[in-house]
């Protein structure tokens, strides 16, 4: 577990994920901690498939399967002692290509559900940008202030990765009795995202107020 890990990744994915790293390494299987990263990528790009196709449930699933592998790299890299700068730029940097299509695939899903065009592609901008200034934020965080905002932070990391597909998840599970539950997870992830980034930049500031 990470000092910077969400609160699903701490109750729910690292439960599941130490379990299946470590049958890896107990194992010996051979597939390296950035092959593992690729393989979660791949799977996180099946969600938006099923979000397309109008199988919100499956695409919901699907998301948070590739949330919980998405640690199990990082959890093989430090149990062989063989963690590297490169994996965690790659892991990064697929991460982010995964944040985009799964909620680019819940956005046409929304879309194919909705009349309300133009405030529901509103949402979805929110939903989408605001994923990616949260980790736009962390990144600066640790480039400018040389701290990580989850660990300098006096709130919770409530728009974390981790908290979002969580989110869609619970909220597409639900699209079989209200459809527009997909588009309320949306709004959550907007809210919540933005919330975060705000507060936190402004934390930040002022603890580093005095520095110039």
């Amino acid at each position: 577990m990470k000092n910077t890990d969400g609160i699903i990744s701490k109750t729910i994915n690292r439960r599941i994920s130490s379990k299946i790293s470590g049958w890896i390494v107990e194992k010996e299987i051979n597939i390296s901690p950035n092959e593992m990263t690729v393989l979660s990528f791949i799977v996180s790009l099946f969600a938006p498939i099923f979000y397309v196709i109008d199988y919100a449930i499956l695409g919901g699933i699907i998301a948070q399967m590739s949330s919980i592998l998405d640690g199990v790299d990082g959890e093989i890299a430090r149990a062989r002692g063989i963690a590297t700068k490169r994996g965690a730029f790659l892991d990064t940097i697929l991460d982010r290509f995964s944040d985009i299509a799964i909620i680019m695939g819940a956005s046409v899903y929304v879309f194919n559900h909705t009349s309300a065009e133009h405030i529901t592609f509103f949402v979805c901008m929110l939903a989408l940008s605001g994923c990616l200034l949260v980790s736009y934020l962390h990144s600066a965080g640790r480039s400018h202030l040389g701290v990580h905002p989850v660990i300098a932070g006096s709130i919770p990391t409530i728009a974390s990765r981790d908290v979002r597909i969580f989110i869609l998840f619970i909220f597409s599970l639900a699209s079989q009795l209200y459809v527009q539950s997909v588009l309320i997870s949306l709004i959550i992830i907007a809210v919540l995202s933005y919330a975060y980034v705000v507060i936190r930049t402004i934390e930040l500031l002022c603890k580093h107020c005095s520095q110039p």
